[in-house]
């Protein structure tokens, strides 16, 4: 394979990528609105999955701090 054929599927499956990435934050919920902001501002953009562990991490933040809030209620 050429060079430029490798850069030219190289440019393609990036394309691929971002196209994925646009989607799953497309279809995130509307309270992951500042998560959905902080990923599209990374340069370069994450992968799909670093954008669902980022997505991950958040979930079991909020729990976290939620189970707290409970803990100190009762």
């Amino acid at each position: 394979m050429t060079s430029e054929m490798h850069t030219y599927f190289e440019a393609i499956n990036n394309q691929e990528e971002e196209r994925r990435l646009s989607q799953f934050l497309n279809g995130l919920d509307s309270e992951y609105t500042s998560l959905r902001s902080h990923i599209l501002l990374m340069n370069p953009l994450p992968s799909v999955d670093s954008a669902v562990a980022l997505l991950i991490q958040e979930k079991a933040q909020k729990w976290n701090t939620k189970d707290s809030a409970v803990e100190k209620s009762a």
